[in-house]
């Protein structure tokens, strides 16, 4: 889900960037160098606030070692499997 979320937001982001370059070009040839300039400040600003939004998310919960299950690779620790009649 993270990697799905990620690729639509830089699609988005690019999209935004050639609209905002192109539109800049439309009385002339080519783009003006504001455009650019606002490109960079909207990934600046982009950034900024997703390392704000990173730094007020919660922090992991560490369970104690003891609270921890770590599962019993060993066959003869299987409870799952239905033993039949001999």
């Amino acid at each position: 889900m993270n990697a799905v979320t990620r690729n639509t937001a830089v699609a988005i982001g690019a999209q935004v960037a050639f609209a905002i370059i192109a539109g800049a070009a439309v009385a002339e040839t080519f783009p003006v160098e504001s455009a650019y300039t606002w490109v960079f400040a909207m990934g600046g600003l982009g950034a900024a606030l997703l390392m704000l939004s990173s730094a007020l998310m919660p922090s992991r919960t560490v369970l104690p070692a003891a609270a921890r299950r770590e599962p019993d690779p060993s066959p003869a620790g299987r409870t799952d499997e239905l033993v039949g009649p001999a």
